[in-house]
């Protein structure tokens, strides 16, 4: 069984941005695909970690709106 990494990836987008605010806009892009594929698949305790990690709180609840719940 392959483990879904997804999270672990988003957490590592989310500190580029953090390590660098120019990539924003291509990491969030990043992030909004996977989320789109993955939904509710994602351990969104987990992401709440990342983002809370990095202050990125406020990024969280708008992506949560669009992708969380979602059928």
């Amino acid at each position: 069984m392959v483990e879904n990494l997804s999270e672990d990836v988003i957490g590592l987008k989310v500190q580029a941005i953090a390590n660098d605010p120019e990539r924003k806009i291509k990491e969030m892009a990043d992030i909004e695909a996977l989320m789109g594929v993955y939904k509710n698949r994602l351990d969104w305790e987990r992401l709440e970690d990342y983002f809370r990690l990095f202050g990125m709180d406020k990024e969280l609840k708008q992506l949560k709106v669009r992708f969380h719940d979602v059928k």
